[in-house]
């Protein structure tokens, strides 16, 4: 079995499509788990909407998979389960691909690396995304926090561990629709949009500072910030401000909508002591709540 996490963007979202820093950490409450055994056929299981929907695209997923890893496709019955919140901005493709590949590499006896993983797992973010960032795969493949910038990724040493709260709007927020909207509207203003972008890529060289030296208040101010330009980028929604609001009010140190936004999930930094007040503040705006902490 093989098990792959889902990955929360603090930092950074769609101003890494223009060239700027963007931060991204792992959540291990949320994940793909896979398994594969022998059989006289082969077939798959799901208990994702998403991937029953999408029926096609995980058969050239796996197609993929198999090319990439050398092999012959053999028969073996595989089954997928997942925690992960579909299109909303917490990785579920990529932990999809990283949590197959690493089985079926088990599976089939091949030794594989995470710099290997890493690779074939960004290919089939092509299929997915058309054309990510490679955040996504890098966070999920390793499970370490990422600076990601210019196309270079470097790994984070967090000074303190962080306290998350997650909660999901219920509403799909596929990256691939989203990154184009937002190109379409930079095209059109591309001075003003360059502004936002480059000042959302200085909030996330702070908010690196800020991580590695520990100032956790600091983070929650820049988070509010992130989001207040996502607001001006025009990716976020009623339903993802009411929820920064209620975190707001519950005592959250900042909160912003994350990923892809119009719709999906939004992530609040949090002290351990008030997690529950700030999830309680959210239940009646999302049936879907995480809280996770990034250890150092």
């Amino acid at each position: 079995m093989a098990k792959a996490s889902g990955k929360i963007i603090l930092f950074g979202e769609h101003a890494v499509v223009y060239g700027y820093p963007g931060i991204a950490v792992p959540v291990k409450d949320a994940a793909v788990e896979v398994s594969i055994s022998p059989s006289d056929y082969f077939s798959y299981e799901t208990d994702r909407e998403l991937y029953k929907e999408e029926k096609e695209r995980l058969n050239d997923l796996l197609e993929l998979l198999f090319f990439q890893l050398h092999a012959e496709k053999k028969d073996m019955e595989i089954k997928i389960r997942s925690t992960i919140p579909v299109a909303s901005g917490m990785g579920s493709s990529a932990a999809l691909s990283v949590a197959l590949i690493r089985a079926i590499a088990e599976h089939l006896g091949k030794a594989i690396d995470d710099k290997k993983v890493n690779e074939i797992a960004f290919e089939c973010e092509k299929m997915f995304h058309g054309t990510p960032s490679g955040i996504d795969n890098t966070v999920v493949t390793y499970g370490k926090p990422v600076y990601f910038y210019d196309g270079e990724m470097y790994f984070l040493k967090l000074k303190k561990p962080l306290h998350l709260v997650i909660a999901n709007t219920g509403i799909k927020s596929p990256t691939k629709e989203a990154v184009l909207e937002v190109r379409q509207r930079y095209e059109r203003d591309r001075e003003e949009y360059s502004a936002l972008f480059e000042k959302i890529g200085q909030i996330a060289g702070n908010a690196k500072t800020a991580l590695e030296s520990g100032e956790t208040a600091q983070l929650g101010g820049l988070m509010d910030k992130n989001h207040a330009l996502l607001q001006q980028i025009g990716v976020s929604c009623k339903e993802l401000d009411e929820l920064v609001s209620a975190a707001k009010s519950a005592g959250a140190l900042g909160a912003k909508l994350a990923g892809a936004g119009k719709g999906g999930n939004m992530v609040a930094l949090v002290e351990q002591d008030k997690k529950d007040g700030v999830m309680n503040s959210m239940k009646k705006l999302s049936k879907n709540i995480i809280y996770t902490e990034v250890k150092p």
